[in-house]
């Protein structure tokens, strides 16, 4: 997942416009909790009605940075202690046998046995062997800062500080943008590469690249059925007709900050806040779940995997 994010203080101070430009990753601060420990990750089976704390076996001061699941797998990463797969049996976390590069990792992406991990730094390296060992396969990057991976149809894509790459065999090749273009997120849209960048939304067509959103720094990007959610600094926006028109989504959520991830399911579609999950509801907008997951918990990264919802957390503060 990409990792533009900013200080609450100053989402609030400065109100996060949505026409910033942020071409850094300052830490992140969120809000502590007054509940035992610092629960960082919890899940739903019954649609987001009720949830459970599922972090054990994570380090309290965990950053955590991505989820990725494929087949009954699910790993998540964190900038600091490496990667985890979870063990649904023993109801907890357990680290993988062996570190990706210096730890730093940014994006994660599972497939069968193979994870690719990207790094805030040292490129893409790679496991075939879920964690066990590590190679680097960063040859023809001209960024070693890797902000989302993803799998369309087929192809392996890196989103970097210097465009979008995509994996041939033993090297990258740039299929899009140029040095200093910051792409923070990649996903699949009918079989194409849809860009979230720090100068629009950008989608691959037959005819090439068109540009589908502009004079916006977006900081993530979702696909929903063939709703697409572009999320920039402050406001949510939505297009129903793949980019061509769009309209603020915003009707429910609290203003002045902005909307971390937005995924779909049988649940419908939720979205992670600073102050928990949200809800989309036909002809309403969006509406926040008030369940059991603690009062301001800051939902950074969402995942839905076989009918459960995994909902994290990062960046605990005294």
């Amino acid at each position: 997942m990409p990792k533009i994010l900013f200080c609450v203080a100053v989402c609030l101070s400065l109100g996060c416009g949505p026409s910033g430009r942020e071409e850094a990753s300052p830490a992140l601060s969120l809000p502590h909790q007054n509940i035992p420990g610092k629960q960082v990750l919890f899940v739903s089976d019954d649609g987001g009605n009720s949830w459970a704390h599922r972090g054990d076996g994570i380090a309290e001061d965990a950053f955590l940075t991505d989820l990725s699941a494929s087949g009954g797998k699910i790993v998540l990463s964190t900038k600091q202690h490496g990667l985890f797969q979870y063990d649904p049996d023993g109801i907890r976390w357990m680290s993988l046998p062996a570190k990706p590069g210096n730890l730093d990792v940014d994006a994660i992406l599972l497939r069968d046995n193979q994870i690719f991990a990207g790094t805030h730094g040292e490129g893409v390296m790679q496991s075939d062997d879920m964690g066990k060992t590590w190679r680097p396969v960063s040859l023809g990057l001209t960024s070693l800062v890797i902000r989302d991976l993803a799998f369309i149809t087929g192809k392996l894509f890196a989103a970097t500080n210097d465009g979008l790459f995509q994996y041939a065999g033993e090297s990258w090749e740039r299929k899009f943008g140029e040095v200093n273009l910051q792409v923070n997120a990649v996903v699949n849209h009918g079989n194409m590469p849809l860009l979230a960048t720090n100068h629009g939304a950008f989608l691959q067509t037959e005819n090439g690249w068109k540009e589908i959103l502009k004079d916006r720094s977006l900081h993530n990007i979702s696909s929903v059925d063939e709703t697409i959610f572009a999320m920039t600094y402050g406001e949510l926006f939505l297009s129903t007709d793949h980019g061509n028109n769009w309209q603020s989504d915003q009707q429910g959520l609290p203003g002045g900050l902005y909307t971390f991830q937005v995924i779909g399911g049988e649940a419908g579609s939720l979205a992670g806040q600073w102050d928990g999950i949200y809800r989309k509801l036909p002809g309403i907008g969006w509406a926040r779940i008030r369940a059991t997951i603690p009062d301001k918990f800051a939902v950074t990264e969402l995942l839905i995997h076989q009918n459960t919802i995994f909902a994290a957390s990062s960046g605990w503060t005294d």
